[in-house]
């Protein structure tokens, strides 16, 4: 563990270092160097002035003026010493004394650099002079030499003459540029081998980028003019007249000039030929200023030379920084290179699990984390930040994100719901990782990110179940069940096998569907170490024979009735065989059950039962009714009733998830149609808990809370997948929402009870209904005569027979089905079976 800290923080160390070493050679070259100075005044009018080299001793430099003086005065007693000063900084003038620049004067260059100058009216004499001098002060040197220079004449510097008095500090000097340069480069290799400072540095807001780089240049010109006075002046640098005042000035001149010209509004690893002569441009009006305000303040410490070579640097420190960060971002392209900018909402273990997880997709880049916890904002996971979840919007914008991972698995729907409610408005793409129920159960990982579940939309936490009625009816008991292989017969087979039946009986009539369902369920009890035997059986509830021969065989002690057609416009188009298998066929199967003395059937109903306004519904309560008036002798009959389940072959979300995968439009069929909404597996949890609480007879109802407007639905669905809505208001949106209608036999509005007369049970969201039935005697003769018209294939009779018991309901009090104009019939007065 302590390796993988170091190795995060070396960088930093390393950094840490170079800035160190670099501060402390530009106080060693900045040490006070003290000029000796001194002007006399010669007869015959020559004006003599002596520039010594700097020496860092104040009393050594005003010893070597006292000895300079009291030299020339023994030599000519008649000269007079004009000025006699240490100078701490060095004017232009004596910059260029110093230099190897020609002089318009004759000059004698001395052992360490010095000069000496001779000026006079004529400029024979003060060439004698120097060669006078030349000559002396060379017979008497041990080291060196003196050599003198006429006027406009090239006065190269010797290695002598080049060295410092001070050059064990320059030496040291040196040793810390040296120091700080290989820190730096190491720094740079650890940080382009650490993949969580590309995702990190790339995650940053543009705002802050921005900053660093105008960080970087206020660094990086400074260094250019600095860099322009050593060339130029060599040690002497650091004693130029007025030198803060100078890089000051070039700041205050450079930066608002690189602003204004957009400099640091250019995207860097998109480095390209515009953002080249924005460099140049930049930099060339930032220097001229440099020098024009310079000048206006009265300073000549920056000559034309000077400004021509810090131009050049300035190109050279101001683009190679872009170039440099150019080269860095595309090598780490490999890395980030088309991968989905995206924000993963949760900063716990499951955020960070995700975020380590998602290191070698190379579809998704994790640039941030939000939280809801403020405590959480501020810190870095796997080299991203945590930002408070109230900066969700603006992080959206600033990192241009497409979309948003949500990383809280054990978080309830009601939670999740008001994260969703945040995250509409904000055209961002939706996506969570597994539930913490598959997490734990091992059927997903981490990185298995899905789509928003229609459930987290709904946003209703489920009811923990009571233990004692799960196992019941099923529990080392023979189950069947019928319809095994579509959305709630197949949901209902897992959660039984979950309870260990001694067997289970799949009875299916799609061979595909019926395939599907057993080698799941095969899986899952090889997984679970379940005994329990899996027998699938291929057919018809209208095969009676099969059917009881299979219960009879197995002796079956609970039947799961959910074979049914419910798609409402196929059944209302071909309403012979919706009815013949929802009515006779439900008729067939509880005559079997009674046959062979099971002990409990339950029927799986649906809310268009109530009132119904189609053939379907129509069908589902005449189901019911047998349910309720046939004999049942030893079984127990009950039924379960609710609305629609998310995500069922009939239901709108798969229909609206196709849509929207294929770019709309999203079909509604009406702006105001509403439905109750369940989840499969909550749904087939209280069907197993209400059959057991069955006592013969029953209407049990599930409680849907509250019915949810399909077309917030859509909406919902649609801006969650990241793309936008397009109506009249926003034309430029992705997808349109359509209204298509109300389909034949299709009601705005679903019900759930017949009457008020309803109880509770042990169950808070189970309810029992007590409502009229049929008697036996009266709906027998009845169902022989839908039995026999569907039989004839007889569409007309059969639906005339079917209505005459169950009338048809509309919005508008009738309804027409097949041609047919059906009166408002109310339900005829009927008794109570208890």
């Amino acid at each position: 563990m302590w390796v993988g800290r170091l190795k995060r923080i070396l960088p930093l160390i390393l950094i840490s270092i170079t800035v160190t070493t670099f501060w402390g050679a530009v106080e060693i070259f900045r040490n006070v160097v003290y000029y000796p100075s001194v002007a006399i005044s010669a007869p015959g009018g020559v004006n003599v002035n002596f520039l010594f080299n700097g020496r860092e001793d104040q009393s050594y430099c005003q010893q070597l003026l006292t000895n300079v003086a009291n030299s020339m005065l023994s030599v000519c007693p008649t000269c007079q010493i004009k000025q006699k000063v240490c100078a701490e900084t060095l004017g232009a003038e004596q910059q260029k004394l110093l230099s190897a620049e020609p002089l318009d004067v004759a000059s004698v260059r001395m052992p360490d650099g010095g000069v000496i100058t001779y000026n006079s009216g004529d400029p024979a004499i003060a060439l004698a002079a120097c060669q006078t001098t030349a000559q002396q002060t060379a017979s008497t040197l041990k080291t060196g030499r003196a050599d003198c220079y006429a006027p406009n004449t090239a006065r190269p510097l010797s290695l002598l003459q080049q060295k410092s008095l001070g050059s064990l500090d320059s030496l040291l000097g040196m040793l810390f540029v040296c120091l700080g340069a290989l820190a730096f480069v190491c720094a740079l290799y650890l940080i382009n081998r650490h993949e969580d400072f590309h995702t990190y540095l790339r995650s940053l807001p543009r705002r802050i980028k921005r900053l660093i780089m105008v960080g970087l240049d206020i660094v990086l010109l400074p260094a250019a003019l600095l860099s322009a006075l050593s060339i130029r002046y060599g040690i002497h640098w650091s004693q130029i007249e007025n030198l803060e005042r100078m890089l000051v000035v070039a700041l205050v001149v450079a930066i608002p000039v690189f602003i204004k010209l957009g400099l640091y509004r250019s995207i860097i690893r998109y480095l390209d030929i515009r953002m080249v002569l924005t460099v140049v441009v930049s930099v060339t009006i930032a220097v001229l200023l440099l020098v024009g305000v310079l000048n206006l303040m009265g300073s000549s410490s920056l000559t034309m030379g000077d400004a021509v070579i810090y131009w050049l640097l300035a190109l050279l420190y101001v683009g190679g920084s872009r170039a440099l960060a150019h080269a860095y971002l595309r090598q780490s392209a490999h890395l980030v290179e088309n991968r989905e900018r995206v924000i993963i909402y949760g900063a716990g273990d499951a955020g960070a699990q995700l975020a380590a997880s998602l290191k070698g997709n190379s579809g998704l880049l994790p640039v941030a984390f939000v939280d809801d916890n403020p405590d959480l904002a501020g810190s870095v996971l796997y080299g991203s930040r945590v930002y408070s979840a109230q900066r969700l919007s603006e992080l959206v914008q600033e990192l241009d994100i497409r979309q948003i991972l949500l990383a809280m698995p054990s978080a309830s729907k009601m939670h999740k719901k008001s994260i969703f409610d945040r995250m509409e408005p904000l055209g961002v793409r939706m996506r969570t990782i597994p539930s913490l129920a598959a997490l734990i159960a091992g059927r997903a990982k981490i990185s298995d990110i899905e789509d928003i579940g229609i459930e987290d939309l709904v946003g209703r936490d489920p009811v923990p179940p009571i233990p004692g009625l799960l196992p019941m009816t099923i529990e080392g008991k023979v189950v069947l069940v019928t319809g095994a292989g579509g959305s709630i017969g197949s949901e209902l087979c897992r959660q039984i096998l979950a309870l260990t039946p001694k067997k289970l009986i799949l009875f299916e009539l799609s061979e595909y569907a019926l395939y599907e369902i057993s080698e799941e369920l095969i899986g899952l009890r090889e997984k679970s170490a379940c005994d329990s035997e899996i027998i699938p059986v291929l057919g018809s509830v209208l095969q009676v024979g099969l059917l009881r021969r299979n219960l009879a065989e197995h002796r079956v002690n609970t039947i799961y009735h959910a074979a049914a057609y419910k798609h409402v416009p196929l059944v209302e188009g071909n309403p012979v065989a919706g009815i013949r298998n929802n009515v006779i066929g439900t008729l067939r199967a509880a005559e079997a059950a009674i046959a062979e003395n099971v002990e409990t059937f339950v029927l799986i109903s649906t809310d268009k039962a109530v009132r119904p306004a189609n053939i379907m519904g129509a069908s589902k309560r005449m189901a019911e009714l047998v349910a309720q008036g046939i004999d049942g002798g030893q079984t127990r009959f009950c039924m379960v009733r609710f609305g629609n389940v998310l995500d069922s072959s009939g239901s709108v979300v798969p229909l609206f998830r196709k849509q929207i995968q294929a770019g709309g439009p999203v079909t509604v069929t009406d702006p105001e149609v509403t439905r109750f909404f369940m989840t499969i597996p909550e749904a087939a949890q209280l069907v197993l808990q209400a059959g057991a609480m069955a006592h013969g007879g029953d209407v049990f109802v599930l409680n849907m809370g509250s019915p949810v407007k399909i077309l917030d639905l859509a909406r919902r669905m649609i801006l969650l997948s990241g793309r936008r809505i397009r109506d009249k208001e926003h034309p430029e949106g992705d997808i349109e929402i359509r209204f298509t209608g109300l389909r034949p036999g299709e009601k705005l509005y679903e019900e759930l009870l017949l009457g008020n007369n309803v109880s509770g049970t042990e169950h808070p969201l189970i309810m029992r209904a007590m409502e009229e039935s049929m008697p036996w005697s009266k709906l027998k003769p009845l169902l022989s005569a839908i039995d026999g018209a569907c039989r004839e294939l007889d569409e007309e009779k059969a639906i005339l027979s079917l209505t005459s018991i169950v009338p048809l309901f509309s919005q508008n009090k009738s309804a027409e089905v097949k041609g047919f104009e059906m009166d408002h019939y109310q339900l005829p007065s009927l008794r109570i079976v208890h």
